[in-house]
């Protein structure tokens, strides 16, 4: 039975439900696949290199003295403890004689009760009025044995003579004579050691005796201080003594030396002294060398013109000690210098160059190079973690400074 056209118009309505979804699937794919072909692509650029942020400075090639940073305790130059040399009680103290007081060289200490001693003056007085007047006496019987001789016009021996001439008795009177007077100057002698003068310009430290005390030439009476001048022993490395100036003769300048009490005298205040000698022995713990220093006037007692603060006795003292000059170097702070003696340049490409140096002297806070750095190559200051030869590197800016204007 054929076909009738209803049954071939429903085979034609499904072939078309099956054809057109694939026609249209492969319509798409080709515009998408030509849309994709002829869309251009961005070309991959190559990732630039961050230049690193730094500060940096201009080292400065010159001459530059020797820094060396010691520390050392204040002690007395001169320090005497008096004892009497005669016995007594004291009568009376100086209103000086307390821990601290001062006394000028031959102001009077104190005094002992002279009456002993004036006693045994006079006693040595009288002694002496009668040697003198025995002397005379024999004098006169020496005339008269001289006139006997003379009547007698007898020849004797020189011995002989001198014996009826009384030689030895004119002898004798005049020893007499001269043993009187040293008593008598002995006696002065002890009577003006009843006063205790200061033996030099002084101050006082222990005071051990007061008025009415019973003394004896054992007794401790005073401890002084000289004022003229203090010392202070320096411990320096050995290795940093051949840029010390010692003095060789009295007179000459040893190196000049700054003392700084930070705690006491503030961070700006000072005290000068100088180098006067290299002590032959070492530290028995530091195996350090000793340097003495002298400070002259430390109390500003004897000029018009203080050099600074009053130094005390006992005090820990920071010195700087003005060493030689060294011509050509460069002064470089400790932290700028990285391991195997090497610093960062900052080079004129803006780039950093690692560069070894040579160090001839090494402070506690700086050192001095000698080669390697030029005069206004800058040093790079900051801390780079991972510091790589050639990496580029920008200095920071100076801040900027803005004027402040005042209304009128």
């Amino acid at each position: 039975m054929p076909p009738t056209p209803s049954s071939k118009n429903q085979k034609l309505q499904l072939g078309l439900k099956i054809i057109v979804p694939f026609l249209v699937l492969a319509l798409a794919g080709s515009f998408a696949f030509s849309l994709v072909k002829n869309t251009p692509h961005p070309q991959r650029q190559p990732k630039s290199k961050q230049a690193r942020l730094v500060d940096a400075i201009a080292i400065s090639v010159t001459t530059h003295p020797v820094m060396i940073e010691a520390w050392g305790e204040v002690q007395p130059a001169r320090q005497v403890t008096l004892r009497p040399q005669v016995s007594g009680e004291i009568m009376s103290v100086s209103p000086e004689l307390v821990p601290g007081g001062k006394f000028s060289k031959d102001d009077t200490i104190l005094r002992l009760h002279p009456a002993d001693y004036l006693l045994a003056l006079r006693q040595r007085e009288t002694d002496l009025d009668k040697a003198r007047a025995e002397f005379l006496l024999e004098e006169g019987n020496q005339v008269v044995a001289k006139q006997e001789f003379e009547l007698l016009g007898e020849s004797i021996t020189e011995q002989e003579k001198s014996m009826v001439l009384r030689l030895p008795q004119l002898q004798s009177a005049k020893a007499n004579v001269n043993a009187a007077k040293a008593a008598v100057a002995s006696a002065k002698l002890a009577l003006s050691r009843t006063v205790l003068r200061a033996p030099f310009d002084s101050t006082v430290l222990q005071r051990h005796v007061n008025t009415g005390s019973y003394i004896t030439p054992t007794s401790d009476m005073v401890t002084l201080v000289g004022t003229r001048e203090y010392w202070v022993t320096l411990s320096v490395p050995i290795a940093q003594l051949r840029w010390i100036h010692f003095p060789r003769t009295r007179g000459e300048p040893g190196s000049s030396v700054k003392l700084y009490h930070d705690t006491i005298w503030g961070k700006t205040a000072f005290r000068t002294g100088e180098v006067i000698r290299l002590l032959t022995d070492l530290e028995t713990e530091g195996r350090m060398a000793r340097v003495l220093v002298a400070i002259h006037d430390p109390l500003n007692l004897h000029t018009q013109s203080p050099d600074g603060p009053e130094v005390i006795l006992g005090t820990y003292l920071r010195a700087e000690i003005q060493g030689q000059d060294m011509a050509q170097v460069a002064k470089v702070n400790r932290d700028w210098i990285h391991d195997q003696d090497t610093v960062w340049v900052l080079n004129n490409e803006n780039t950093l160059e690692i560069r070894t140096v040579t160090i001839v002297y090494r402070g506690p806070n700086y050192v001095l190079v000698s080669q390697g750095l030029q005069h206004g190559e800058r040093l790079i200051l900051t801390d780079i973690p991972a510091p790589v030869e050639g990496m580029p590197l920008r200095v920071v800016p100076p801040p900027v400074q803005t004027k402040v204007t005042h209304a009128t």
